[in-house]
């Protein structure tokens, strides 16, 4: 009898001990979080945009970024992904430098980041193994993911109810799904909006708002246009060019991007991300609640494990 109830003790000691160390551990990690702090830019101060994988509610597996024909990084090569927290790793995010160049506000009505090849080998439905990939990762509902000073990009909807109310949604489409009659379509422009703030007695401005808006242009008129189009002519070409198709018909693709830095004095930097949380994206709700319930499960698991260990002990 004594000898059990020493095993009893015995253990609640050690669970006492484990609890303690978990809060020390806690408590000590919890004076700094990377990315929470904020940084202020001063014009003309390059703000590096950086890609994440892509992904989809349809398949629930990312893939990275660069496996796509896509634009890499001028005279970098292919990039590798930066440092990642376990938290990163079992998202199955990739973070990596992009090709796109942002400097605080600089405006930039249409830059060509380059064009690239159809290139593989030639399927038996005639396309090339390169864009095949890539109409395959469009018609599976795939989103692009970009960062901006530890922010998200989104889309930005409009809903009429009781007054306008803006929804954001997180990423952009990779392009419009085929069908019976339509290829797939590529959104290769992205028109980039940076939102910044001016905070009150420091230099600089914080960001405080990234979000795009995806077009389908043909590859011939961005080539043609693109670089030397101001605002007005822009927006005629993204008004009447046709879109760029992905099928048996596609030499390359090019892409292309322009940015508008917009001073937004109604939202401070510790409020932006309230509207992510007001967001109305089935979707995205349907993928909290996965997060949420894997959490759980992983939690259940690892106290399940500790308490056998401490039994057999």
């Amino acid at each position: 009898f004594f000898s059990v109830f020493l095993s009893v003790t015995e253990i609640k000691v050690k669970l006492m001990y484990l609890l303690l160390l978990f809060y020390c551990i806690g408590f000590a990690s919890s004076f700094y979080l990377p990315g929470v702090a904020p940084r202020e830019y001063v014009k003309g101060q390059p703000v590096d945009i950086k890609v994440n994988s892509i992904k989809s509610t349809e398949t629930a597996i990312p893939f990275d970024y660069y496996s796509l024909m896509v634009c890499t990084p001028e005279g970098k090569g292919r990039p590798t992904a930066e440092a990642e927290n376990l938290g990163e790793i079992l998202w199955g995010d990739a973070i990596e430098p992009s090709a796109y160049v942002a400097k605080m506000q600089e405006d930039i009505v249409c830059k060509k980041l380059c064009n690239i090849p159809a290139s593989g080998t030639t399927m038996p439905n005639k396309l090339r193994a390169s864009t095949m990939l890539l109409q395959m990762r469009i018609n599976e509902g795939y989103r692009v993911h970009f960062i901006l000073d530890n922010l998200p990009i989104s889309e930005v909807y409009i809903g009429v109810k009781e007054g306008i109310e803006y929804y954001y949604r997180r990423g952009f489409p990779l392009g419009t799904a085929s069908n019976a009659t339509t290829p797939a379509l590529v959104n290769n422009h992205l028109a980039f909006t940076i939102r910044y703030h001016k905070p009150e007695g420091l230099p600089g401005w914080r960001i405080v708002g990234f979000e795009v808006i995806p077009y389908s242009v043909d590859s011939a008129a961005l080539d043609s246009s693109c670089d030397k189009a101001d605002k007005a002519a822009m927006k005629e070409l993204l008004a009447k060019a046709p879109p760029q198709p992905v099928d048996a018909s596609t030499k390359g693709i090019t892409w292309s991007y322009s940015l508008e830095w917009v001073e937004d004095p109604t939202v401070a930097w510790t409020s932006r991300w309230d509207h992510y949380l007001r967001s109305s994206d089935a979707s995205v709700s349907n993928i909290h609640w996965f997060a949420i319930v894997n959490s759980l499960l992983i939690v259940l698991m690892l106290s399940l494990l500790i308490a056998m260990i401490l039994l057999r002990a």
